[in-house]
Protein backbone atom coordinates (compact mmCIF):
# COMPACT_ATOMS: atom_id res chain seq x y z
CA UNK A 1 0.00 0.00 0.00
CA UNK A 2 1.52 3.18 -1.11
CA UNK A 3 1.65 6.52 1.20
CA UNK A 4 -0.84 8.46 -0.03
CA UNK A 5 -3.14 5.95 -0.01
CA UNK A 6 -3.08 5.67 3.84
CA UNK A 7 -5.51 7.33 5.86
CA UNK A 8 -4.11 9.95 7.72
CA UNK A 9 -4.82 8.71 11.24
CA UNK A 10 -2.79 5.57 10.27
CA UNK A 11 -0.34 7.51 8.45
CA UNK A 12 0.17 9.91 11.63
CA UNK A 13 -0.65 7.20 14.47
CA UNK A 14 1.92 7.35 17.16
CA UNK A 15 5.07 4.90 17.53
CA UNK A 16 6.39 5.01 20.51
CA UNK A 17 4.65 5.60 23.72
CA UNK A 18 6.53 8.74 24.21
CA UNK A 19 4.50 10.09 21.00
CA UNK A 20 1.41 9.43 23.10
CA UNK A 21 -0.04 13.29 24.28
CA UNK A 22 -2.19 14.32 26.93
CA UNK A 23 -2.70 10.58 28.85
CA UNK A 24 0.30 11.42 31.82
CA UNK A 25 -1.78 9.41 34.30
CA UNK A 26 -1.99 6.13 31.79
CA UNK A 27 1.52 6.66 30.28
CA UNK A 28 2.93 6.35 33.95
CA UNK A 29 1.10 3.04 34.75
CA UNK A 30 2.40 1.54 31.26
CA UNK A 31 5.84 2.74 31.98
CA UNK A 32 5.45 0.64 34.71
CA UNK A 33 4.02 -1.96 33.64
CA UNK A 34 7.12 -2.22 31.26
CA UNK A 35 9.59 -2.59 34.20
CA UNK A 36 8.75 -6.19 34.70
CA UNK A 37 7.50 -7.22 31.18
CA UNK A 38 7.10 -11.10 32.71
CA UNK A 39 4.25 -9.93 34.77
CA UNK A 40 2.05 -7.85 32.51
CA UNK A 41 -1.73 -8.30 33.29
CA UNK A 42 -4.69 -8.61 30.89
CA UNK A 43 -5.36 -4.85 30.11
CA UNK A 44 -8.95 -3.59 29.34
CA UNK A 45 -8.60 -0.01 27.84
CA UNK A 46 -11.70 2.44 27.56
CA UNK A 47 -12.89 5.98 26.99
CA UNK A 48 -14.36 7.68 24.38
CA UNK A 49 -13.93 7.56 20.89
CA UNK A 50 -10.52 9.20 19.66
CA UNK A 51 -8.44 9.38 22.82
CA UNK A 52 -5.94 6.53 21.78
CA UNK A 53 -6.53 3.56 23.14
CA UNK A 54 -5.80 1.30 20.34
CA UNK A 55 -2.99 3.31 19.65
CA UNK A 56 -1.77 3.62 23.20
CA UNK A 57 -2.57 -0.63 22.42
CA UNK A 58 -0.47 -0.94 19.46
CA UNK A 59 2.65 1.34 21.05
CA UNK A 60 2.69 -1.03 23.85
CA UNK A 61 2.80 -4.13 21.45
CA UNK A 62 5.60 -2.52 19.69
CA UNK A 63 7.18 -1.70 22.40
CA UNK A 64 7.05 -4.98 24.11
CA UNK A 65 7.72 -6.92 21.02
CA UNK A 66 9.71 -5.13 19.26
CA UNK A 67 10.46 -6.24 15.42
CA UNK A 68 8.31 -9.07 15.94
CA UNK A 69 5.36 -6.83 16.71
CA UNK A 70 3.68 -7.50 13.42
CA UNK A 71 3.71 -11.13 14.20
CA UNK A 72 2.90 -11.79 17.45
CA UNK A 73 0.01 -9.04 18.03
CA UNK A 74 -4.01 -9.60 16.12
CA UNK A 75 -5.54 -6.41 15.95
CA UNK A 76 -9.73 -7.42 15.27
CA UNK A 77 -12.14 -4.23 14.82
CA UNK A 78 -14.80 -6.63 16.16
CA UNK A 79 -17.50 -3.76 14.62
CA UNK A 80 -15.44 -5.03 11.09
CA UNK A 81 -16.13 -9.29 11.74
CA UNK A 82 -19.13 -10.94 10.82
CA UNK A 83 -19.91 -12.08 14.21
CA UNK A 84 -18.49 -13.46 17.27
CA UNK A 85 -18.23 -16.71 15.95
CA UNK A 86 -16.01 -15.34 13.09
CA UNK A 87 -13.68 -13.33 16.27
CA UNK A 88 -13.51 -16.38 17.74
CA UNK A 89 -12.17 -18.49 14.87
CA UNK A 90 -9.21 -15.94 14.62
CA UNK A 91 -8.05 -15.58 18.00
CA UNK A 92 -7.95 -19.52 18.41
CA UNK A 93 -5.94 -19.59 14.90
CA UNK A 94 -3.59 -17.07 15.99
CA UNK A 95 -3.30 -18.17 19.41
CA UNK A 96 -2.28 -21.97 18.14
CA UNK A 97 0.59 -20.64 15.88
CA UNK A 98 3.29 -21.35 17.49
CA UNK A 99 5.76 -18.48 16.97
CA UNK A 100 9.58 -19.44 15.24
CA UNK A 101 11.24 -16.90 17.82
CA UNK A 102 11.31 -19.12 21.46
CA UNK A 103 12.30 -15.72 22.67
CA UNK A 104 8.92 -14.09 22.40
CA UNK A 105 7.10 -15.34 26.16
CA UNK A 106 3.46 -14.41 24.41
CA UNK A 107 1.37 -12.80 22.15
CA UNK A 108 -0.88 -10.01 21.95
CA UNK A 109 -4.63 -9.76 20.87
CA UNK A 110 -6.18 -6.25 20.50
CA UNK A 111 -9.90 -6.63 20.27
CA UNK A 112 -11.13 -3.13 18.99
CA UNK A 113 -14.66 -2.34 19.47
CA UNK A 114 -15.71 -4.95 20.78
Amino acid sequence: MSSSSVMWVEKYRPQKISELVNQKEILGSINSMLKNQSEIPHLLFSGSAGVGKTSAALCLSKEILGEHSKDYTLELNASDERGINMVRERVKKFSRFAGLDTEIPFKIIILDEA
